[in-house]
């Protein structure tokens, strides 16, 4: 009977250091999962900001690539629709959802690199969120392709009268006035920045013709903070046509570039 015993015994030994290893390493494998999941964890703000989250963007459309490198039938593959997917920016701006917004904008950049309108909303975005530099390096990039644009030649000049550079600032304001003689919005742009840099004459002078330009109706525009300040003070207040209420209506929101 002893014999028999011992024997049992021994077969049950490579059976437990078995199980015992398997379970070992199985320990081992969930700690250095976990380890994984901890140092691979981004702050949520910066991963959003780096665009670390890709979206699903809406109403994707069949394309083609072309022949195949076997020279079979063209491969289909598929394109985001651009329309409605600005779209869906444009509404996650108007809901203050910055972050959403910036999103889906990385996210179209990927199918549609260059493209004009969803680079000047990425730099509206950056500027709502006061990433000044990041919204200057976009409306340069999208001027050094087309010096024209006026849009983003406003815009630049607003994010670099933000960052202190006013002599640049009303450089870029003052052209746009110049192709655009007739708008408001300029001279509006050119009060806030002047009123900015401290030069009250000079803020004085160009919100005056604005306000020409509107015929005294400001119901429709955004004042810099600054100028509204200045606008309010007394010596201004007598001279200045009713200004847009501070109920929270759009123009008593932040100033904002152009779309």
């Amino acid at each position: 009977m002893a014999p028999m015993g011992t024997r049992s015994l021994r077969q049950g030994i490579p059976l437990a250091v078995f199980i015992a290893v398997l379970a070992f390493v199985i320990l081992i494998s969930v700690i250095l999962m976990s380890l994984r999941s901890i140092l691979d964890r981004n702050d949520p703000d910066d991963a959003l900001r780096a665009g670390y989250e890709p979206v699903m963007l809406p109403q994707l459309s069949v394309g083609t690539t072309g022949q195949t490198s076997g020279g079979g039938t063209d491969d289909a593959v598929f394109q985001p629709d651009l329309g409605m997917s600005l779209l869906m920016a444009k509404n996650a701006l108007n809901e203050g959802n910055i972050a959403r917004a910036e999103d889906i904008l990385r996210s179209l950049l990927l199918f549609f690199p260059g493209s004009p309108t969803a680079e000047k909303l990425l730099g509206n975005v950056f500027y709502l969120s006061e990433r000044y530099a990041d919204a200057e390096r976009i409306y340069r990039t999208i001027l050094a392709r087309d010096p024209s644009d006026l849009v983003s030649l406003n815009n630049l000049a607003i994010v670099q009268g933000m960052q202190g550079n006013f002599a640049d600032a009303v450089s870029n304001m003052k052209k746009v006035s110049e192709v655009e003689p007739g708008s408001a919005i300029p001279d509006l742009n050119l009060a806030g920045l002047y009123s900015r840099s401290g030069n009250r004459s000079l803020a004085r002078k160009h919100f005056e013709a604005a306000r020409q330009k509107l015929k005294g109706d400001f119901r429709h525009v955004s004042l810099d903070p600054c100028l509204r300040e200045f606008l309010m003070e007394p010596d201004m207040r007598e001279q200045v046509a009713p200004l847009p209420d501070r109920n929270g209506n759009a123009a008593d929101k932040k100033t904002e570039p152009e779309p």
